[in-house]
Order: C-alpha cells, then sequence, then structure tokens
C-alpha cells in the first residue's frame, strides 16, 4: 500500500491566468484564459474542453513546467510564476506526480528501472526504493518488473507511468490524458487506480479529460475553452 505523503498538500488558487503562445505566422495565440480555479487540499478535478481548448497548457502551468504569460498559479503560499526554473524543478519533484498521455517511458530501463527513474533524477537513494517500487509495481498489475518497457502493452506502458507517478507519495498528482490511447476496460482501470490512490494518499487530483466514465467519478469538472488569437 502506497505510505502516506509527510504533508498535507497545499490549495490550489489560479487567478487572472492567461497563457500565450507565438504561431507560425507571428501572431499570438491565448492557450488559456482563466479568470479563478480554486482547488482545496486533497480535492479532485476534470479539466474538460475539447481539444485545444487548453487542457495540456493549463496542466502545465499547474506543474511549473511552463511559466504563464500573465497572473498566478498559487499552490499554498507558492507563486509558481515568482520562482527561478531550478527552483520550480526542485518544488515540482518534491510535490507533484506527473502522468502523461504517452507515457514518457525511457527505452532500454525494464518496467523497475522506469518506476524508479523520479528517486534518481530527484537525488534520492533507487536503492532504498526498490521494495516501494516492487509494491507499486505489483499494486499496479506489473507482474514482469525486469521486462523491457519496449515489449509492453499500451495498457501496461501506462500502468508503469503511474507507478513512476506515485513512487515518491506525490501530495499533488496531475493527469494528462491518461486513458486517451486506451480500450474501454484499461482505461476504467487506470482511471479508477488513480482516484484510488489519491484518496489513500490524501493527494489533490487534477486530470486532463476526454473520458466521460472519467468525468464523472472524479466529481468536480472545469471546462475550459478556446479562447484563440490574443488581442
Amino acid at each position: 500500500m502506497p505510505s502516506p505523503p509527510p504533508l498535507l498538500p497545499p490549495t490550489l488558487l489560479v487567478e487572472a491566468l492567461r497563457i500565450r503562445h507565438r504561431l507560425p505566422s507571428g501572431d499570438w495565440m491565448t492557450a488559456v484564459a482563466l479568470d479563478r480555479l480554486a482547488l482545496e487540499p486533497g480535492g479532485h478535478l476534470a479539466l474538460t474542453g475539447a481539444s485545444g481548448s487548453g487542457k495540456s497548457s493549463l496542466l502545465s502551468a499547474l506543474a511549473g513546467l511552463d511559466r504563464p504569460s500573465d497572473g498566478r498559479v498559487l499552490w499554498g503560499d507558492t507563486d509558481l510564476a515568482r520562482l527561478t526554473e531550478p527552483a520550480r524543478d526542485r518544488w515540482r519533484r518534491a510535490r507533484i506526480g506527473l502522468v502523461f498521455q504517452d507515457f514518457h517511458l525511457v527505452s532500454g530501463l525494464d518496467v523497475l528501472g522506469n518506476i524508479l527513474l523520479p528517486a534518481r533524477f530527484g537525488g534520492t537513494c533507487a536503492r532504498a526504493l526498490k521494495p516501494r517500487a516492487m509494491a507499486l509495481a505489483a499494486r499496479v498489475g506489473l507482474t514482469r518488473p525486469h521486462q523491457p518497457v519496449e515489449r509492453l502493452s499500451r495498457g501496461e506502458m501506462q500502468r508503469v507511468a503511474v507507478a513512476r507517478a506515485l513512487l515518491l507519495s506525490p501530495m499533488i498528482l496531475l493527469a494528462d490524458e491518461p486513458t486517451a490511447s486506451l480500450d474501454a476496460e484499461t482505461g476504467n482501470a487506470i482511471g479508477a487506480l488513480l482516484i484510488e490512490v489519491a484518496r489513500e494518499l490524501g493527494s489533490t487530483l487534477v486530470v486532463a479529460t476526454h473520458d466521460p466514465w472519467l468525468r464523472q467519478r472524479l466529481g468536480r469538472e472545469l471546462r475550459l475553452e478556446a479562447a484563440g488569437l490574443a488581442a
């Protein structure tokens, strides 16, 4: 069973957020225009909307991967925009587990090696966390921890990605379309696992999804609309 995080997750507050991207034409496109979002510690939220509505861009801002053009992303007292890039990286490694739609697994490593990557990148002793990584592999239904990831099915690859995100017992879980490339049965199992483990850990869970099954079970929903060209 996952161990509880050492601290409660912070409250999320987003204010007057604008995320803009430059197009090849030189024009600026507003990917996200969000006036306010508040999410209590341990809350669950589905980000929905059509493709191109800014779900992935918003998740990147919440994770501190991208700096917003305007506005604030506050996790507790921490304003991510005020942190330097190295400070944001340290903050993210200590608090956030990320699950990507396209898995981001490392070829040449086996299942266990991929699950242990957060320890290696974060300066934590990977050997000390090996028993936990093995337990997480079993928890997500992976019975061959030494199998090369290149030989896995897409459903198995996503299970590796979920286990990797949980390795350091993150207080915040962010997932970008975690079921989009999976069949319905496998997708439902992955979605249920994310919700179950987030509840066990008391972690805040934000998921970008088109999946009606997952959206309903997350409870709260924020629908994004494409903002279009910036003035």
